[in-house]
Formats: C-alpha cells, structure tokens, sequence
C-alpha cells in the first residue's frame, strides 16, 4: 500500500512539474510575442553578443533590429526629472508613452533592452541646474523607490526589461557638459576617484530596491566614457597627470564596495576612420589607449586589471561601439564600417564580452556610425551584421588562430564544422593556404571568395570547415 501511494504522489509530482512548464507554453501561445517572466526564473532567451542601440525603436526600427540578428537594444531612455518632476506630485507615468512603446516593440520580437534611466529632477539635484549630475544625499531614498516602481513596472509584460543602465558616462563631470546633457555627469573634478564612490552609495541605495521589485533584474554599471589609460603618463596612455582622475571614477566605485551592488559593467570604446588604415589599426592605435591593446581591448585589459585588484569579477557589457566619421564620407568608408562590424563582435566574443551594442542601428548616426542611412536604409555594415548573425548561427567561440602571413583571427565551431574568421594586419592582400576542408569562403557581405590551393585575403573572411 506504502508503495502505491509513493508511486502516486511521483506520478501527481511529475504531472505538476510538467503542467508547469506547460503553463509558461501556454500563457506564450495566448500572447506568442512576449515571455512571462516567473519569479526565481530567468528564461532563456539565447542571448548572444550581438546588439544595437536605437533612437526611437518604432515597430519598423524593431523589425530591422530583429531582422540584422541582434538580441539586444539598447534604449536611452527613461528620464527619472520625467516620471517625477515634483517630490509629492507622484509618478506621472505617461510622460513615458513614447518610451513604452520602443520597449513594447523590443519585447515583441524577444529583444532584450537595456534601459538607461538618468536625469535627476530640480528638486533632487545635488549641483541645480545639473539633471544629469548627482544626486543630493537626502533624496537617495527617492531614487531607490523611483527604480522599485520602475522594475515593478518594467521588468513584466508588456515590457519584459531586466536590465537598468544607470545613467550613461557618468565619470563626465558636470562642469564639462550642459545641465541636460545625455553624458553622465557624476564626475568630481576635485577628487582623485572623480566621484565614483559617491556613485556607488547610489548604487548602494538602489540595489536592493531593484532585487526586490524582480530578483532577475539586473543593475549595469553606467556606460564608463574612460577617457584614457590611467595606468601611466604618455605615449599610448593619459596625456598628463590631471586626465588620470576620470578613469579612475571606477576604481572609485570598487573602492567604496560598490561592487556589491551592481551585476554588470558597462563601458564604450569608438576607433575614427582613417583612409590610410584599416579599422582594425585604427581601433589598435588609438592614441589615449595604445599602451594597452587599444581603444576597446585596451580598456577591457584595464577594468578587468582593477577588478583584480579589488577581488571583484562582473560581467562586462561594451554599450557603446562603432567606426566614426568626422564629416560623411565616400564609399571606401561604408566598406570598412562593414569590416569593422566583423572584428568588432567577433573579437569581443572572443574575449569574453556578454553584449556589443552598435551605436546606433539608425542613420546616419553620430558621426555618420549607424549602420543605416539618414533614409533608414541598410547600409554595407547592416548586411555585415545580418551576415554575421546568420553564418555563425549555433556557432560557439573556440580560440585564437595564426593562419599564416601575418594573417590572425578566430575559430567558432559547431560539432565537427569549423568557421575561420581572418583578418589581415595591414591594408595589404596577403596570401594563406587553403585550410584542409575548406567548403567555401566569403566577404564580410556574403560575397563568396573564390580559392584554389591557396586563397588571398584583402579584408575580413570567413572560411567554412568540414573536416
């Protein structure tokens, strides 16, 4: 009897399990473009390293996000000076309607966003005038309630948003901006860490606000502008002793253990175009960043070297990426923003990044960087990206390659197939062997490469494998 009633109260359990899975399928089926978001639950949405931002992500924007293959967006954003211009006067939530509908858009087609919330209303303001500056210490409090409501409201259907971006380059200080600036603008001038432990009380104030409105959302470190190497003084590093202060806003918020209260760090990292080289040696030889790897890599060698140094280790996010332009130019830039595309996720994947965010899907962009035109029309970097994100589908990261030449690049597999991606060091051709089992080869654009025992590559290149 014992046994049978054991064996029921299995059967009823494993019942209920599946009913339960069955549960999330079927709320899916009755709205198939959402996901519910259960508690203690973090679906998985097959999140990859490819992503954009978006100025206003009306359902076409959404559609063409979507479509390139990118599985995050950026959204800036929600402007707190907005929600709640007046202390007693409540939140007034439709002052967001604009922004409720990019989000709704993004949830539809299963993009995760991450929202930047920023602007400190007058009355919170520590510097007057300043919206994106600090906070005044009293009103701390407000804020850590503002971001409970916002990830109550946020973080569920229609919206689905589990990561909040506070603020956006706060290590600017706000003498160096105007008072509505987009940039940060957290940065003191006055102290050696430039303000960043004050961030991080902030920090400390909210994080457990957010954990309680939805465990699952997640607290991104404001995208870090990181102005130079701080590390030494000179060629490749900070110009001079003074500009050492703002990268070191970080170290500040380590130093102050706000490591505790956020789950992932944001930072951005631009090359310029330059006719005489590649992007891949303008991104390398950035001049403030040169020391180190350069204007990307350099400064993913210099959060991870002071997070070392701190016993802290977070995921990190490059939010802010692209190849930009002083004043709009001829063809030859289009095709290397293209190539640009390629290294850019493809050697970020490689080193770990959880998310690379194009700035900005939209045309033309800052300094012409969007990878569609003033018309929202693809350019030569969008086919690179939806290019990308089709071929190395399913694909995962495997190591560093030397194909030969001076030539190098990056191995992603799936099961026995093998895709080479290789770039050349310089704007010259250089010539490799064919790799054994080579099924085929193409551009940055989905051009096949023709090759015989030998195969010449000018600019980034895919090479399919079946060994």
């Amino acid at each position: 009897m014992l046994k049978k009633w054991f064996l029921a109260v299995m059967i009823l359990t494993i019942v209920a399990i599946g009913w339960g899975f069955r549960l999330e399928h079927r709320v899916n089926a009755q709205s198939p473009n959402y996901d519910l978001y259960l508690p203690l639950v973090i679906k998985d949405r097959g999140q990859t390293v490819f992503g954009v931002e978006v100025g206003y992500f009306n359902s076409s924007m959404a559609d063409k996000a979507k479509n390139v293959g990118a599985t995050w967006v950026r959204i800036n954003g929600l402007l707190w000076s907005d929600i709640q211009p007046t202390k007693q006067g409540g939140y007034v939530w439709q002052n967001a309607s604009v922004l409720e509908g990019s989000l709704t858009n993004a949830a539809q087609r299963r993009l995760q966003t991450i929202l930047i919330v920023r602007s400190t209303p007058s009355w919170a303001q520590q510097k007057p005038g300043s919206y994106c500056g600090p906070i005044k210490p009293k009103n701390l409090g407000d804020f850590a309630q503002f971001m409970h409501e916002t990830v109550k409201r946020y973080s569920v259907y229609p919206y689905n948003v589990l990561y909040y971006e506070l603020w956006n380059e706060p290590d600017v200080a706000p003498e160096l901006v105007p008072g509505d600036s987009v940039f940060g603008c957290w940065g003191n001038l006055n102290d050696t860490y430039y303000g960043g432990g004050y961030y991080a009380q902030m920090l400390q104030a909210v994080y457990g606000a957010v954990k309680s409105a939805n465990p699952n959302a997640q607290v991104v470190l404001g995208g870090l502008l990181l102005d130079c190497d701080p590390r030494n003084v000179g060629t490749g590093y900070c110009p001079n002793t003074n500009a050492t202060r703002a990268p070191r806003f970080f170290e500040g918020v380590l130093r102050n253990n706000g490591a505790s209260y956020f789950d992932y760090i944001s930072f951005h990292g631009y090359p310029t175009y330059s006719v005489n080289f590649t992007p891949i040696q303008s991104e390398k030889n950035f001049p403030s960043w040169s020391a180190s790897g350069g204007v990307v890599a350099g400064k993913i060698n210099f959060l991870r070297s002071v997070m070392v140094q701190y016993g802290v280790d977070k995921p990190l996010l490059h939010t802010e990426g692209a190849l930009l332009l002083d004043q709009l130019g001829a063809e030859a830039f289009q095709q290397a923003k293209a190539d640009y595309v390629v290294w850019l996720y493809a050697r970020n994947w490689s080193l770990g990044v959880k998310g690379t965010i194009w700035y900005t899907l939209d045309g033309p962009g800052w300094r012409y960087g969007g990878l569609l035109d003033s018309n929202q029309n693809p350019l030569p970097g969008y086919t690179a990206l939806r290019f990308m994100t089709e071929i190395l589908n399913d694909y995962q990261y495997n190591q560093e390659i030397l194909p030969g030449n001076g030539t190098f690049g990056f191995e992603f597999r799936k099961g026995t197939s093998k895709i080479w991606v290789v770039f050349t060091p310089d704007k010259n051709a250089r010539v490799i062997s064919t790799p054994s089992g080579i099924t085929a080869a193409y551009d940055p654009l989905g051009n096949a490469v023709s090759y015989g025992t030998s195969i010449t590559i000018t600019r980034p290149t895919y090479l399919l494998i079946n060994p």
